[in-house]
């Protein structure tokens, strides 16, 4: 949680809510963040964070770790902003330093089908 709450400082944001296990940020995106030309735009981050299982056995053997999952949907503080091409590369730009900050590893499909979601 540290990381996530270093990851929030330093983009110049403020917790909106949280409930359970979702917490939704809101973001400055800096203008290193977007190409010349785009308009800079306060960002929502919501990060659904799961505590999950994840087989990391190999060569047929079953090996499980706990991991935590989190959950991003970046969208545009005001649900009018159309400026689709510079929203979606401010989006891109936050879900990479996102990453960078937790060390975190995107989802593909092969890690996804070794994922344990709890009941």
């Amino acid at each position: 949680m540290q990381k996530l709450d270093g990851f929030i400082h330093d983009h110049g944001g403020q917790v909106e809510s949280t409930e359970d296990n979702l917490v939704v940020v809101r973001l400055k995106c800096d203008s290193k963040e977007v190409r010349k030309g785009d308009r800079i735009t306060n960002m929502l981050m919501r990060i659904d964070i799961k505590e999950v299982q994840f087989d990391c056995g190999t060569l047929g053997r079953t090996s499980y770790q706990n991991r935590t999952l989190f959950e991003v949907i970046v969208l545009p503080h005001r649900a009018r902003d159309r400026r689709e091409g510079s929203l979606r590369n401010q989006s891109v730009q936050l879900l990479i330093s996102f990453q960078a900050y937790l060390a975190a590893e995107a989802i593909d499909q092969d890690l996804r089908s070794k994922i344990i979601m709890p009941r």
